[in-house]
């Protein structure tokens, strides 16, 4: 069990030792040369990374309420930052050093003003969570069904609109966390939160930096 400040801080710990995996493993996947060799030898890498980051999800919140020992969860929560390490390398091909600083440096920003307005606000940002989150699904739809029917789309726009639907899940994840760590909490629940954290950082992250990138061009 932890008390509601040891609750908090550990939740954010684990969200930024995740993005420090990650950010260090594909880092060292590129410049090692290592990545184009998974690449090649792996065709199906990218469908076997997301089938696993689907599994340790629904692994990890079916542990929340079983008698998963708090080990396990920490082993699985990074495990899934070494795959998302993997996945997100090839942006370090893709992007500029430059583009990519900047784009951390205004999604850290972002992020912790998005902390504060979590922490703060008064509004029940429940209902604003459920409604990005149907829009988050109906934005993945769409995308998919554009890319079957060969249809193009605007980069940019849909940067935008994914930042926004991000804007209020974060809000509402943070708001949530904060609610949790009124009374003493579960550690499993901590790490679970620190990766709800996780994934909202790094997907503000890639629309910012897409936004970056088409200003540019």
């Amino acid at each position: 069990k932890l008390c509601s400040s040891s609750f908090v801080v550990q939740g954010y710990s684990w969200m930024f030792g995740g993005l420090l995996i990650t950010s260090v493993l594909a880092f060292l996947l590129i410049q090692t040369g290592m990545f184009m060799t998974m690449v090649e030898t792996s065709p199906l890498l990218p469908l076997a990374l997301f089938v696993v980051q689907i599994i340790l999800t629904f692994v990890m919140e079916h542990g929340l309420n079983s008698d998963m020992n708090v080990g396990t969860m920490k082993t699985m929560f990074v495990v899934y930052c070494v795959t998302m390490g993997i996945d997100l390398a090839p942006i370090a091909m893709m992007y500029g050093a430059g583009e990519i600083g900047i784009a951390f440096f205004i999604t850290a920003l972002y992020f912790g003003c998005l902390a504060i307005v979590g922490k703060t606000t008064k509004m029940d940002l429940s209902k604003v969570g459920t409604i990005c989150l149907v829009g988050l699904f109906v934005l993945c739809v769409s995308q998919i069904i554009m890319l079957i029917a060969h249809v193009s789309f605007d980069t940019r726009i849909m940067s935008i609109i994914s930042l926004v639907i991000f804007t209020g899940i974060t809000a509402w994840d943070m708001q949530r966390m904060n609610q949790l760590a009124e009374g003493y909490t579960d550690e499993k629940l901590a790490i679970f939160m620190a990766l709800s954290l996780y994934l909202d950082f790094i997907n503000i992250f890639l629309d910012v930096l897409r936004l970056i990138a088409s200003n540019k061009d």
